[in-house]
């Protein structure tokens, strides 16, 4: 999926070069209704200027970012498979991202 892919990549190159305590962690589950999937790291995290509600803001535009990936992945994720995508995040602290996808979808159960 392309939404998890692109909350990974960011997760991933939220690390300052040369850090050697970087870590992602992934976990998936299942409460029955929806599979939920986290996605933690801790790195550079992100305040509410950088929201990625906000198109086109980056926090990677030296490395070629366009501020895409995070709104793109919250519309897939929201949209098109009718979950929920929630982001927690505290400057240098980290990351969380919480991805929460029906079992069901909607029409499936009318």
């Amino acid at each position: 999926m392309l939404a998890i892919a692109n909350v990974l990549s960011n997760a991933l190159e939220s690390f300052p070069s040369g850090r050697t305590d970087a870590r992602v962690d992934v976990t998936a589950c299942s409460n029955g209704e929806h599979a939920v999937l986290r996605i933690r790291d801790n790195g550079c995290g992100m305040d509410d200027v950088a929201s990625p509600r906000r198109p086109y803001h980056s926090l990677k535009k030296e490395q070629g970012g366009i501020g895409l990936g995070l709104p793109l992945a919250i519309n897939i994720v929201e949209r098109e498979h009718e979950g929920s995508l929630v982001i927690e995040s505290e400057p240098g602290k980290g990351t969380t991202v919480t991805i929460k996808l029906p079992l069901k979808r909607q029409e499936e159960t009318e």
